[in-house]
């Protein structure tokens, strides 16, 4: 049996905190006032084809939530509303009559379990269902895309008759009817239930209407006041994809519509057929669409400024044409600055104090000013008005935390979108970009081997190409962008680099990530919200790698921060490295000594690994203010996860290597997004690891010397001669730095916590 650490304890019982909620959310809840008698019990017995959690969605009554009901404390408390008991039996034998269940009874007990608490069950004879015997659907035969009209329909003959699924049907085969060309689809429809012989008949009969084509697309476009019309009609038909000749489809219209909005030159449309056009011709008939349209600027300017603990100040600015060369077109020119007042040129030593100068200080990218500059060109309207073409160029300078610098020279991609399944997105896309990324020495050693200057020159200094073909889908189904209290958000890409797509030899991989997060209402205002997310990466030729394979320090994964486990500091979630400010010469004799830094002392800077695998769970707890409910939020939060690299010993996905982190935090809805600041606790110490010095250049070779120091190696340092009087050149052997070093470390309780800011909706 698996063992909780002490950390892992208080982390689960924060996420059982978070589940003190009743089974399900309710449209009404049961509130308590002085004198009513708390549920702490809901009980059905005697259902068999339905779960207890499945009929309890169907009513009001509701037991207090799991903790509240076992401890007495804390969670919703939810009470006994005696006129509601008649009213959930009666939607209990509706349920079941819908199903099939005609003869079903409810019946209820309710025990007092002590003056004022009281368990409730509902005593259930199901009885034996109705079972469909027969089933006739007629009027298709004749009809566009029969065998498409009738998949996948719900009802089966000798299974029981489901009243819901008879509805749906029939929703179905009209929906399908009108996007295969028959706007005027309906079904008459009946139904015979013999309850002697338990038997069902049912009767489907369609009554398609007339096949329509689309006879004309007239185009009525109202222009803002004083001005022309921008973009023609031309243009307008061949963003809605649908032209003379085409037939009818609902479906059609409502995505000629949507791609309308999205490029955002409208501030009204409306496509739909025109009233009473239609007219027979020859062996079909035919059908007007009119597209109605209010025309917005077609030019916009934006700016965004603020503040973040790793980027000091920062701004960006974008214009938009939104009908380029009035083709309605989006031309997008963006550009982007960050670390300003720390990072060269845009710094001084006054503009560095109000940064957060303990924080940048220990990242040695974090000198020069970030910056991004692009010209991105929408195009909508390939294969129809399904896909959007995108065409970017830019030019960068993009640091992650203590990991690596990526300087773009000059990139491009190009992608395609179409929305998908509603409220889905799939984007196509292929990059190549011209530059290079540089990444401390000590990772470039003990991660990749890439120990001497040379080869770590080769991947840092040498500007390489970089082409990836990527596939991401995301889906969105949530009632609000900046707060939402209910819904789903997923996300997954597909990442790969060869040599076939243009990429150098040495920057091949493939990855995979993925992130889903859940929002459920547990009572009218707090809200319960959990996000997984979960990453791999495999070299070139899908193999799973051990550490020395080279994948570019931009694609590995990485976690701990402000939007993942918010007990660890930005991206020092698994295993570390550590840069020391000194060492101690251990001589062997004249011409070989060791160099050595001594255990439990601070490191002058740690520098995150990351990995190629990993996993992260967040779960909040989220509850508003009293006095300001629209305003400031409250957050008890447990975060888990961990970040490990495939076939290095001691390192996997387990129970036990998992981190859990609780913590609060407090969230403050202003106009640029939500505030948020967050305290963790994290109970780990910092694991061990070599540590190394990274030594000035030499000027006898040009080269900055990396040496191992990790406690107790004995990795041999040889003197060699140097033609600089006086001087010495030290030369390391090329061994494996061991994973000895234990940094200082305090185990007060303030020493503990890790206090993380960020603006915007982390998920």
């Amino acid at each position: 049996m698996t063992r909780l650490s002490h950390a892992a304890r208080v982390a689960v019982c924060v996420v059982l905190a978070c589940l003190a909620r009743p089974a399900a959310a309710r449209a009404q809840d049961i509130s308590c006032d002085p004198g009513d008698r708390e549920v702490i019990g809901l009980a059905f017995k005697g259902n068999r084809a339905f779960s207890g959690a499945d009929l309890s969605l169907r009513i009001t009554t509701t037991q207090s939530g799991w903790f509240r009901r076992h401890f007495g404390f804390f969670g919703v408390r939810h009470c006994l509303d005696s006129s509601e008991l008649p009213r959930d039996v009666l939607r209990l034998k509706l349920f079941y009559k819908d199903k099939g269940y005609f003869s079903a009874t409810v019946d209820t007990v309710v025990d007092n379990v002590r003056e004022d608490a009281v368990k409730v069950t509902f005593v259930i004879t199901e009885g034996p269902p109705i079972v469909l015997d027969s089933l006739a659907i007629t009027g298709l035969d004749s009809v566009r895309h029969r065998d498409l009209v009738l998949a996948g329909l719900g009802l089966r003959k000798g299974q029981p008759f489901d009243v819901s699924l008879f509805r749906a049907d029939i929703d179905s085969i009209i929906a399908r009817l009108r996007n295969a060309g028959y706007p005027k689809a309906d079904v008459v429809s009946s139904y015979d239930v013999n309850t002697d012989s338990l038997r069902a008949h049912v009767l489907l009969q369609a009554l398609p209407g007339p096949l329509v084509r689309i006879s004309q697309v007239r185009v009525d476009v109202t222009p803002l006041e004083g001005r022309g019309q921008q973009i023609s009609d031309d243009v307008v038909r061949g963003l809605i994809g649908i032209h003379p000749g085409d037939y009818y489809s609902d479906d059609q219209i409502v995505a000629a519509q949507r791609s309308l909005y999205q490029i955002g030159t409208y501030r009204h449309v409306e496509v739909a057929p025109l009233p009473d056009s239609l007219q027979p011709r020859g062996d079909s008939t035919h059908e007007v669409l009119d597209v109605a349209l209010r025309e917005d600027y077609m030019r916009q300017l934006d700016t965004k400024y603020g503040w973040a603990t790793l980027d000091c100040f920062r701004t960006s600015a974008q214009y938009t044409d939104k009908n380029f060369l009035h083709q309605g077109r989006r031309l997008e020119l963006a550009g982007q600055l960050s670390k300003i007042g720390y990072g060269y040129p845009l710094a001084s030593s006054a503009t560095r104090g109000l940064c957060y100068r303990d924080v940048l200080r220990r990242d040695p990218f974090s000198d020069t000013t970030n910056y991004s500059i692009s010209a991105t060109l929408r195009q909508p309207g390939l294969f129809g008005a399904q896909w959007v073409r995108t065409y970017s160029l830019y030019r960068e300078r993009r640091s992650e935390y203590q990991a690596y610098l990526r300087s773009t020279l000059i990139g491009g991609e190009a992608s395609a979108g179409k929305d998908v399944g509603g409220s889905g997105t799939l984007r196509l896309a292929y990059n190549l970009e011209y530059g290079r990324t540089e990444a401390q020495p000590a990772l470039l050693c003990a991660v990749f081997n890439r120990c001497d200057q040379e080869s770590q020159d080769q991947i840092s200094r040498v500007a390489e190409p970089l082409a990836v073909v990527s596939g991401q889908y995301s889906l969105v189904r949530t009632d609000n962008a900046f707060n939402p209290s209910r819904g789903v958000a997923l996300r997954t890409e597909l990442r790969s680099s060869t040599r076939l797509i243009g990429s150098a030899s040495d920057l091949t991989f493939n990855k995979a990530t993925v992130d889903a997060t859940f929002y459920v209402p547990v009572t009218r205002r707090s809200i319960f919200a959990t996000r997984l997310r979960g990453g791999i990466v495999l070299g070139g030729n899908f193999a799973v790698n051990g550490p020395a394979q080279y994948i570019p320090p931009q694609e590995r994964l990485y976690a701990g921060g402000a939007g993942s486990v918010r007990g660890f500091q930005q991206n020092e979630l698994g295993s570390l490295l550590y840069i020391a400010e000194g060492y101690e010469t251990i001589v062997v004799d004249d011409s070989t000594r060791y160099f050595r830094s001594p255990d439990r002392v601070t490191p002058y800077r740690v520098v995150p690994v990351g990995g190629n695998a990993m996993v992260v769970a967040n779960f909040e707890y989220r509850v508003p203010d009293i006095f300001l409910p629209d305003l400031v939020q409250y957050t008890l939060f447990t975060d888990v996860g961990n970040v490990w690299t495939r076939g290095t010993p001691g390192t996997g996905l387990s129970w036990s290597q998992l981190k859990w982190t609780p913590g609060v935090g407090v969230r403050v809805f202003t106009p640029v997004g939500p505030v948020q600041v967050n305290v963790g606790y994290n109970p780990y110490v910092q694991p061990r690891g070599p540590i190394y010095y990274d030594a000035t250049v030499n000027r006898e070779t040009g080269f900055a010397p990396l040496y191992c120091v990790s406690p107790g190696n004995a990795i041999p340092v040889h003197i060699r001669s140097s033609s600089t009087p006086g001087a010495a050149v030290y030369v390391q052997d090329s061994q494996a730095c061991p994973g000895t070093f234990l940094p200082q470390q305090s185990s007060a309780f303030l020493r503990r916590l890790t206090f993380t800011f960020s603006v915007g909706p982390e998920f």
